[in-house]
């Protein structure tokens, strides 16, 4: 079969959307099961892939997607160097377009093109310069990162989550780095990528090599053991008091309406349950876990995998048991206690206009979790960043849990393709904050309306010993737990995951 390339010289004619044309066909975007999302360019047309180790960092199962829409399932691993951040790949397809890399080092002041997919935005472009080039004793020195190696392109392109793996390429469309580490939205011109002479290297280091599955190679990888991008996207401070009481007031003014219509959103609870109960391991959309299809007459719920449906179906039978409790004990009058389990579960409706207030966000669907705390949820029909307490567990298409929202107002990101663009971030309310405001600094004695018994929470344990969460069991089976933690957060863990004591308790 004759081999396609990304041609390597740019003609005269040619303007730097032709450039970016051709090299596109060489990229594609990574979406790793369970953990996240990245980039990678194909580098020799038997499907041989290169990305960073800290994309598939945990992966067991991986999808290479072009942007022609076709997609490849990513078999395993030739190379791993985490001191470079580079891995080798080898994605299920043939006959691929390869991206040519350049055989020197750029020159600091050079135009250089970042492709990828910051923030879930698959395929955009951004453009920048060369700032500087770092050896490895001068880069270890400014991050202050001794494990690094390798010699690094410093440039002043925007870099986001997301553009990790993805190529730089210079004005003839060869690749001259490849993004690594970005500012994550601070200080957008310290922003790094591992040069294309590390690169080739690795590439032939990792020629001959055996391919070693996933789950043995980049799956025993823990994410902070690598180099992810620094920082949050949403740097949260505490919501206003003025804003809380705000919330508050308006709650016990509405509090009559607001009772009966949680009482029928806890019936809509269940029957959410059924619906999803009958639905088809089948998504029409194959980067959500979850799809739910409204019409007039039904509503259909696709899942991914059987494993997606079941995980989805416990989390929505915990939080209709929980509204089914609390429909019984919400009184007819606003006393602190009933007030609370009205507004923590069902207050008066967000405004995402309304900067500077709460209101209390339902329906909003997961398009993306991309840091411990950072989502991008799409709310009456509208993208917003949000920062949430935990992300874990979060996955495309999922719906989010019911929460009150703050309003932080619009801060400006650089959108591939579009620009500055002023995006609207979102706060989650913590329940102590809510509490406060509630119940006054008394709060912390006041007995929680999560319905967890604090006697029964005990702390589990990652096996990589990497986290720890304190949470009471709700349910377990062969392959998973479902636990709520004290603020009445339901979560899914796989028992593969836990440590041998958690194990040990579970099994007895």
């Amino acid at each position: 079969m004759a081999l396609l390339f990304c041609p390597g010289v740019a003609h005269a004619q040619d303007d730097l959307a032709d450039v970016v044309a051709r090299a596109e066909q060489c990229v594609v975007r990574i979406d790793v099961e369970n953990v996240g999302q990245g980039s990678g360019y194909v580098v020799a047309s038997s499907g041989i892939v290169v990305t960073n180790v800290h994309v598939m960092a945990g992966a067991e199962r991986a999808i290479a997607t072009f942007p022609n829409g076709n997609k490849h399932e990513i078999r395993g691993t030739y190379w791993i160097d985490e001191g470079r951040d580079i891995c080798i790949i080898q994605i299920e397809a043939t006959g691929l377009a390869e991206l040519p890399v350049a055989t020197d080092l750029p020159r600091k002041g050079e135009e250089v093109i970042a492709l990828g997919s910051p923030l879930g935005l698959s395929f955009s472009a951004t453009r920048g310069i060369v700032s500087a080039i770092r050896k490895e004793a001068e880069i270890q020195a400014d991050i202050s990162d001794p494990t690094m190696r390798g010699t690094w392109v410093q440039v002043d392109a925007p870099l986001s989550p997301g553009n990790s793996g993805g190529p730089l390429i210079n004005k003839a469309g060869q690749l001259v780095a490849m993004s690594t580490r970005a500012s994550s939205g601070r200080a957008q011109n310290l922003n790094f990528g591992i040069s294309a002479i590390d690169v080739s290297t690795a590439i032939k280091s990792a020629k001959g090599k055996p391919l070693q599955s996933l789950a043995e190679t980049v799956g025993k990888i823990d994410m902070g053991e690598v180099h992810p991008e620094s920082g949050e996207m949403v740097e949260r401070t505490p919501i206003p008091e003025s804003a809380l009481q705000q919330y508050v007031e308006r709650g016990k003014a509405e509090y009559s309406e607001l009772a009966k219509d949680f009482r029928r959103a806890a019936t809509r609870a269940e029957e959410i349950c059924r619906e999803m109960r009958s639905g088809k391991t089948y998504s029409p959309d194959p980067q959500a876990d979850v799809v739910r299809v409204i019409s007039r007459s039904k509503t259909e719920w696709y899942f991914r995998t059987e494993s997606i449906k079941k995980r989805e179906v416990s989390r929505q039978q915990a939080r209709s048991s929980e509204m089914k409790r609390l429909r019984e004990v919400i009184g007819t009058k606003p006393d602190n206690d009933s007030l609370f389990a009205v507004l923590w579960n069902f207050g008066p409706r967000l405004d995402a206009r309304d900067k500077g207030k709460i209101g209390f966000m339902a329906d909003a669907i997961v398009l993306r979790a991309f840091t411990e705390h950072d989502v991008i949820v799409l709310y009456d029909d509208v993208p917003y960043m949000m920062w949430v307490k935990d992300s874990s567990g979060l996955s495309p298409g999922q719906e989010m849990t019911p929460a009150p929202v703050f309003v932080v107002g619009s801060q400006t990101m650089e959108i591939p393709g579009r620009g500055p663009v002023a995006v609207t971030i979102l706060n989650a309310v913590l329940e102590s904050e809510l509490r406060k405001a509630i119940f006054g600094d008394e709060s912390a004695a006041v007995a929680g309306s999560s319905g967890v018994d604090k006697s029964a929470l005990r702390t589990w344990r990652a096996s990589s010993g990497s986290y720890t969460v304190e949470a009471a069991l709700v349910d377990s089976d062969a392959t998973k737990v479902v636990l709520k933690k004290a603020d009445g957060t339901i979560i899914t863990v796989e028992r593969s995951k836990l440590s041998a004591a958690d194990n040990e308790f579970l099994d007895n």
